[in-house]
């Protein structure tokens, strides 16, 4: 969904709160809308996510237009309340105007603090520092086509046969990932 703003959950585990220097591990993301982010739909993918294997430890999303850094009000609200049920919980904005850079991530994460969420969490790879090896994988998921299979909740709800949860995605970067 190119033209439209993009949201989802980050499901992983959290580590290092009693220490307060969380450290957010992310294994997974959901996607949920590609379109205004209303609470009755957020509470429905909500509780389709939650209990999973994985716990929901943080909050993606991504505007509409390249141009537009900023972080919208509503993905602020939520991250309130992930941080309020799982403690260290991350936002992370995908910056549209850095994704013209092959060798940029694009991403931007915020972590809770006493005044609100500050910008500069540290976004790296289980590989370390560097993300080449995700950049990579990416590339090689688009060349393969996969984003053409991958829905979000919005889809869901107009044909529930569409799974948001992307098993077959998630298989197919598997094996991607091990090629």
């Amino acid at each position: 969904h190119p033209v439209t703003p993009a949201n989802g959950y980050l499901l992983g585990s959290v580590t290092g709160v009693e220490e307060d220097e969380p450290v957010v591990s992310v294994t997974n993301a959901v996607p949920l809308f590609h379109s205004h982010t209303l609470a009755p739909g957020l509470e429905v993918a909500t509780q389709m996510v939650d209990g999973e294997e994985l716990r929901i430890v943080g909050y993606y999303h991504s505007n509409e237009r390249a141009d537009d850094d900023s972080v919208a009000l509503v993905s602020y609200q939520i991250c309130d309340k992930l941080d309020q049920e799982s403690p260290g919980a991350a936002l992370v904005q995908v910056v549209n105007r850095r994704l013209e850079d092959p060798d940029d991530h694009a991403l931007m994460a915020y972590g809770k603090v006493k005044s609100g969420w500050k910008r500069g969490l540290t976004v790296r790879s289980d590989d370390g520092p560097s993300m080449e090896n995700p950049i990579a994988l990416a590339e090689s998921a688009v060349e393969a086509g996969l984003h053409e299979g991958y829905v979000d909740f919005d889809d869901h709800f107009e044909d529930v046969v569409n799974d948001p949860r992307n098993l077959a995605v998630d298989q197919a970067l598997s094996a991607l990932k091990e090629a």
